[in-house]
């Protein structure tokens, strides 16, 4: 809980893969995308280890047009879980 007495709340950002390549696994531990997130700077800047080295979309501060994102909200109320859960989706580890 928070000072407030609430709930923390966990947005997810997404774009790309997350949104499309649905896994329920992952996908049931958040809300729906819903399409009015912040916009962050993306490029496909990043060659995949795990999809046949295709083009990834990534934030890229240097070289990225801005796009709006999509964001979920976490069934988390811990932020180490919800990081979690994203690792274990996108198949990385620390």
């Amino acid at each position: 809980m928070s000072e407030s007495g609430q709930r923390p709340r966990i947005a997810i950002l997404g774009w790309g893969s997350l949104i499309w390549d649905k896994r329920p696994e992952f996908d049931e531990k958040h809300a729906p995308w819903e399409d009015d997130g912040p916009a962050l700077k993306l490029e496909f800047s990043r060659i995949s280890d795990t999809r046949n080295g295709a083009l990834t979309l990534v934030i890229d501060t240097d070289y990225g047009q801005e796009r709006i994102v999509q964001y979920a909200l976490s069934t988390r109320t811990n932020p180490a879980d919800a990081v979690a859960d994203l690792r274990c989706r996108e198949g990385t580890v620390i």
